[in-house]
């Protein structure tokens, strides 16, 4: 009886230490993965890949740790070493010039589950913007999250007039433009969308209501630039 109690308690401590972070092996001795372009699985070559260690839970406030770097090779592959996978809980970011970093460039690589060990980078995409006013004074308005700083762009434009800017967003990703015509600056939405033209590299989108700004969906190729027109 003695014996099998003294059985449960050995056993029982191993379970004890095998789910302890701070204590048990990795799974996983090494991690390779690749830095692949969002949308194309095009390998980047030539991005840096930091790894980073968890000191505390990163829910809870925990702090970061550079623990190496690589950068990856022609095919977009990296590689660390078993040296550097001591850590119960540890991401791998990757960056590139031209590309958005953030949280949606890293990937877990060491807390148990590795499911996924290549990491995707939304690329810079560029569109050249030309706002025509053929009908007469309006007011043109662009919304928030079109610009890489977040600026509302607001400009009366004449009859006849026009001006030009670009913008930049993430490539490869459907997302929509907003935008709106007042019929005066302080007025109301135009909403007959018959006298508003709206291109996308000269291709004609049809529009929709503009009651409460108009959201075209447009999706710009990475590493490019789309050029759009509108016209009113």
């Amino acid at each position: 009886m003695k014996k099998r109690f003294f059985f449960l308690l050995w056993l029982l401590g191993g379970v004890g230490w095998l789910a302890t972070p701070s204590c048990r092996k990795l799974d996983r001795d090494s991690v390779s993965g690749k830095v692949l372009e969002y949308g194309t699985e095009k390998p980047i070559a030539g991005a840096v890949v930091k790894l980073f260690g968890w000191s505390g839970s990163p829910l809870s406030g925990g702090s970061s740790f550079l623990v190496d770097s690589t950068t990856t090779d022609a095919n977009g592959a990296y590689h660390f070493d078993d040296d550097a996978m001591f850590a119960p809980s540890m991401t791998a970011n990757a960056y590139k010039s031209l590309y958005f970093t953030g949280y949606d460039s890293e990937t877990v690589v060491a807390d148990g589950r590795f499911d996924n060990t290549n990491i995707y980078l939304k690329p810079y995409a560029w569109l050249n913007i030309k706002v025509i006013n053929k009908n007469g004074q309006y007011f043109y308005f662009i919304g928030p999250g079109q610009t890489l700083n977040g600026i509302n762009v607001e400009e009366w434009i004449n009859q006849n007039d026009s001006f030009q800017y670009y913008r930049v967003l993430k490539g490869n990703l459907e997302s929509p433009f907003i935008f709106s015509v007042w019929d005066k600056a302080g007025g109301n939405y135009l909403k007959d969308t018959s006298l508003i033209k709206f291109y996308v590299n000269s291709k004609l989108t049809k529009l929709k209501s503009l009651e409460s700004g108009d959201k075209p969906d447009i999706m710009p190729p990475g590493q490019d630039t789309t050029d759009i027109t509108i016209i009113f």
